[in-house]
């Protein structure tokens, strides 16, 4: 490899500092980060970027060495770093990590990289340095030792086939009983293959279970998601005037999500500076959002959604809605305080069309059959969910988010559940 001159960047590196990096050139140049010394951001010319610590072998007659230390943004600024500083622990203590590599290498290369093993690295190198929340690590460790490990936890990750993986995921019906979690655990399976086709590991040469065309035809299609049971319209006025008679964080929760047709996550992980009470929004980050690569989601609060905020008891956490010990709130929570008008009403809240009891995700549901009936834009509606509207091509041209429509439409839409008249806010096209 032919290397352009080192560029010895003073400034102090961030992660937005690295995605930022930049490199034209016809061959690929490292750039010296700010910290760690020996740490550098290699940009090769098609403008991949993979870090590397350049030392001295304690081993070797001081010859200069580079070690891979992986692909970004694979491995972010934090977790490089991290790693530069255990292989100079190494160098210091008198071992060569390059060195130290090849013999775990020659090791497993020797006794077989199994998938057990291979799950236990990725978790250590990968999830447990990525910045994911503790409930997502915890869902893939979940999934993965419940569906993986049984399975295959003593064969070689190398041995493993795409019909290996078909049958995994087909057997007992797990792809169409469980199809979110199936969906999960063939993610969660890709993405541990293509670490090991690194070439910091090359533990495989494939990755059996990206989904391809043919991978998609096998498995067959899953069945579409369930009609969530929801407020009937004319059961809405009333619901929402029970549930202020509640008291608890969860029935709090549940009435700013019915307030802003949000979905439950959104709700339950909303931090106060998030919410601004001068402009009378509330901003979602892009990285909390179901729906990935859209951007921030800012949402309109009506004047009862600013009303319950301000009456909202502030604590040491984040959090708005805070769990009893500062955390997180639980979904569990919100379906309980629903689970708990569905019994304490005489006639309960049930969905007409599914013939069961009204849940939270169902509300949105109900916004949306609001919407329809008071001529809300579809595109108005649909941005009020938060859903991805369009396709790629449709979004490029169509950056709208309808955000002045939408305020007097969460107004009217407050109203309604408080069972104010707003039939002189019909037709409300944008």
């Amino acid at each position: 490899m032919v290397w352009s001159m080192v560029l010895n960047m003073a400034k102090k590196w961030t992660e937005l500092h690295v995605k930022n990096i930049k490199h034209e050139g016809k061959t690929a140049k490292l750039f010296k980060e700010s910290d760690v010394r020996g740490l550098y951001l290699r940009v090769n010319k098609n403008g991949a970027k993979s870090w590397l610590y350049r030392y001295v072998s304690p081993t070797r007659k001081g010859k200069t060495r580079d070690l891979g230390l992986g692909a970004y943004p694979t491995v972010g600024l934090k977790d490089a770093r991290d790693r530069a500083v255990d292989a100079a622990r190494l160098v210091v203590a008198g071992t060569d990590p390059l060195d130290k590599r090849e013999e775990y290498r020659t090791e497993l290369h020797r006794t077989g990289m199994t998938v057990g093993k291979a799950l236990d690295d990725y978790y250590s190198d990968v999830l447990e340095r990525s910045g994911i929340s503790p409930r997502t690590k915890k869902q893939w460790l979940n999934a993965t030792g419940r569906y993986v490990n049984p399975a295959w936890k003593h064969k070689l990750l190398g041995s493993i086939t795409a019909k290996d993986v078909r049958e995994l995921l087909l057997k007992d019906d797990f792809w169409t009983t469980k199809p979110r979690m199936a969906a999960d655990v063939r993610k969660y399976l890709s993405d541990l293959f293509e670490w090991g086709m690194d070439e910091e590991n090359k533990y495989c040469e494939s990755n059996p279970a990206r989904m391809t065309p043919m991978m998609k035809s096998k498995l067959g299609p899953q069945p579409k998601a369930k009609h969530q049971p929801s407020l009937n319209q004319e059961d809405v006025a009333r619901w929402y005037a029970a549930l202020r008679c509640m008291g608890g964080t969860g029935s709090r929760a549940l009435q700013f999500l019915a307030l802003t047709a949000l979905r439950s996550g959104d709700v339950r992980g909303m931090t106060w500076d998030e919410i601004s009470e001068d402009d009378a929004t509330l901003t979602i980050k892009a990285e909390r959002l179901k729906i990935k690569n859209q951007g921030d989601h800012m949402v309109p609060l009506s004047a009862q959604a600013l009303a319950l905020l301000k009456a909202q008891p502030r604590t040491d956490s984040p959090f708005v809605f805070p769990a009893l010990k500062g955390g997180m709130l639980s979904d569990m929570t919100l379906s309980a305080a629903m689970r708990r008008m569905n019994e304490q009403d005489q006639t309960g809240f049930v969905d007409s069309l599914s013939g069961k009891p009204a849940v939270p995700h169902g509300l949105r549901s109900t916004f949306r059959v609001w919407s329809q009936q008071h001529g809300v834009d579809w595109e108005v509606a649909e941005n009020v969910l938060a859903h991805k509207v369009g396709d790629k091509v449709y979004r490029a041209y169509a950056r709208d988010t309808f955000f002045q429509q939408r305020i007097s439409v969460m107004q009217a839409w407050a109203d309604f559940l408080q069972g104010i008249d707003s039939s002189n806010v019909v037709r409300l096209h944008g």
